[in-house]
């Protein structure tokens, strides 16, 4: 692989650093925005990306405008990757009379005698077998402490103390749960709803995925963790969207299905007592968001939860509202394509086969400890294995929060699934990478920030000066550094602890005001400059920042960067510094309070703008939209640009201003002189 450095000279800062009491963040190659190689997709098969559908509803009649035809027949079944559920005679039959890739579940009516045939017969295109969840909630904590040693005692080990039991824990899970496949070759794809994908990756994952829905937790961020691990580990990645969440009564048994002659049916399952219906589960507009979010944002493959129910309805969404339900209730039923297997096929036929969505632009790395153990979806004070948080779990949960806040949405909005696809203040621009990351892997990111206890070694230290040294721009509390790290950062520990509610940025002025008074250590500079100052404490530093070789390092020298006493929050000092790094490394400013991701393609700069606001989801009912929280925006590149064009809508912008419906989508291409 190239090794890809930048020019990061004065990344944030180089005009800063020449005079003690500046904020100048000058980006001498700001044009460029560079792609790196190694961002590049992983094709899955000949194509960079499927949709997924079960191989046995591809007979299925669906009933269209232009008469009846097979399921197969759809762009996005057609030119997609088979699921297949259980491995039959007709199913070898079917295979060889198409050239489509595929899946196979991971089940025991699919055994290793039946996979082993089959990549045997058909080779690449049997892309990896597959299951979600596989790691069990005692293994997660989810069975308490109780849970936690049984599992513990069947794979003959302690109970785990810390992130490194909980590690080997799961390596022993995971060599359990898919060594017998890995023995005989087969291409293995697990995945879950939480944080595991670096892990996974590291055990042979040959796919790495998650699963996103209404009953998940901070979509945004496990697309960042998914992303960055395919990047570290050079795999394609996928999502699986699930439908589940929002049940009749309260609790998560709830699941979207359309197989019925209306949309305010709904039916009671005897297991956990789910309510089943074409107004149950998430939202449509969720369920739309999750599909564009995870194509701009890379993913190679999507399947739906469900597949063998979720794309088809028997009834016409276009008609059945102005029908009399007693008319539908006997009229011959019919099989159409559901709401949202029209969503799929509008988007394949007027986004994937008609634009190219280019690479997605992440240039800030967030570093986490290579055996980090948070699952964040499970718990948000334990890490796996019910392994109680230290001090630096809870700033990678304040962390999380602040860049893409979702911890009080469902209290703000009232309804359960607000707090998946949220919106962050700085925009989709972050990957998430582990301390075993190699050098190179580090250099294709322009900021580098440590979450957590990183845990460095000798190895990540020197690893981190050579990523400074020639460009890079790494950015750190004091309470996550080594001697090392002291020496570059080239400040010292006073042992003196100081006290203050705010701070003056050197050089512009700005007032960084906070809710409550912290504290800070008191250092003192041996080479590095001061970034912003205490207003209470004159000449001493919130944040530093030294010039080393061609790059930066700054430092934050409040206790975790962290609001006293809070679990979850970060100093307001902390998004000052994000912002103001953001500002310098996007192509595009983007005003509005709107999701945003940037791609680069052969023609220019794609912006993703999804409002996800506006939509309101209540168990048992039917979405409601409020219009006026529709999101005027307007974009500032910093590039000359030519013309510019909306993929969703069709039209040719004048300007770079539209307006994004509550709920919904918009994606702009902007074409380079």
């Amino acid at each position: 692989m190239k090794r890809i450095t930048f020019v990061f000279a004065s990344v944030l800062m180089l005009a800063f650093l020449a005079r003690s009491n500046a904020q100048n963040l000058e980006f001498p190659n700001k044009q460029a925005f560079d792609i790196p190689s190694n961002w590049h997709s992983r094709p899955l098969g000949e194509k960079d990306f499927y949709i997924v559908s079960r191989q046995d509803r591809n007979n299925t009649i669906i009933k269209t405008d232009e008469g009846e035809k097979p399921f197969s027949e759809e762009g996005f079944v057609k030119d997609g990757v088979y699921h297949i559920s259980k491995v039959q005679t007709k199913t070898y039959e079917y295979l060889t009379e198409t050239d489509n890739p595929f899946i196979v579940s991971f089940c025991s009516r699919n055994d290793l005698a039946i996979l082993n045939s089959m990549k045997t017969m058909f080779g690449k295109r049997f892309l990896a077998g597959f299951v979600g969840e596989w790691l069990g909630h005692p293994y997660l904590g989810n069975r308490g402490k109780k849970g936690v040693a049984e599992v513990c005692e069947k794979h003959n080990i302690p109970v785990c103390q810390n992130r490194d039991d909980a590690y080997h824990l799961f390596e022993l899970a995971f060599s359990y749960a898919f060594g017998k496949y890995q023995k005989i070759g087969i291409p293995i794809y697990p995945y879950h709803a939480t944080f595991l994908n670096h892990w996974e990756c590291r055990m042979g994952a040959s796919i790495t995925g998650v699963e996103i829905g209404g009953d998940e937790r901070c979509t945004p961020m496990q697309l960042a963790f998914t992303r960055g691990a395919s990047r570290q580990y050079n795999v394609p990645w996928a999502t699986y969207s699930a439908s589940w969440g929002g049940r009749v009564g309260g609790g998560s048994g709830s699941e979207t299905q359309y197989m019925y002659v209306r949309p305010d049916e709904r039916s009671i399952g005897e297991k956990y007592n789910a309510d089943y219906g074409p107004y149950s589960g998430t939202s449509l507009s969720l369920q739309k968001r999750f599909l564009y979010a995870s194509y701009m944002a890379g993913a190679n493959m999507v399947k739906k939860e469900a597949d063998k129910y979720a794309f088809f309805a028997n009834y016409n969404d276009a008609t059945v509202e102005r029908t009399n339900p007693r008319v539908l209730a006997l009229q011959d039923r019919k099989t159409y394509l559901s709401p949202l297997g029209r969503v799929y096929k509008e988007f394949y036929e007027n986004i994937v086969k008609k634009h190219e969505r280019g690479i997605p632009y992440t240039p800030i790395a967030l570093l986490f400890y290579k055996n980090h153990g948070c699952i964040l979806e499970y718990s948000q004070d334990f890490l796996i294995a019910k392994v109680p948080y230290q001090k630096g779990d809870y700033q990678t949960r304040a962390i999380i929060n602040t860049i893409f806040p979702w911890e009080d949405r469902r209290k703000q909005t009232g309804t359960f699934e607000s707090d998946t696809n949220v919106t962050g203040p700085f925009g989709d621009i972050f990957d998430v990478l582990t301390s075993d990351a190699s050098g190179e892997v580090l250099s294709s990111y322009k900021a580098l920030f440590l979450v957590g206890d990183v845990g460095a070694d000798k190895n990540l230290e020197t690893i981190l000066r050579k990523y400074v040294e020639e460009g890079g721009l790494l950015f750190m509390c004091t309470d996550q550094m080594t001697p090392a790290l002291w020496e570059l950062a080239e400040i010292s520990d006073t042992g003196e602890v100081l006290k203050d509610q705010r701070g003056i940025a050197c050089g512009t002025g700005d007032k960084i005001i906070e809710d409550k008074e912290f504290n800070f250590k008191k250092v003192t500079l041996k080479g590095a400059k001061p970034f912003v100052e205490s207003q209470k404490n004159p000449g001493t530093c919130l944040v530093t920042a030294n010039k080393v070789g061609k790059g930066t390092v700054m430092v934050l020298t409040p206790e975790w960067g962290m609001e006293p006493k809070s679990k979850n929050k970060m100093l307001n000092l902390y998004s000052y510094c994000v912002e103001k790094v953001k500002n310098e490394l996007v192509p595009i400013t983007v005003k509005g309070h709107v999701q945003v991701l940037y791609n680069k393609n052969s023609k220019g700069w794609v912006v993703t703008l999804i409002n996800n606001n506006g939509v309101y989801k209540y168990p048992g009912q039917k979405e409601v939209t409020k219009n006026e929280e529709a999101v005027p925006v307007t974009m500032e590149p910093k590039f000359k640009w030519s013309s510019a064009n909306e993929w969703v809508t069709g039209q040719k912008l004048s300007d770079l201003s539209l307006i994004v419906p509550p709920g919904d989508i918009r994606i702009v291409e902007i074409i380079t002189n």
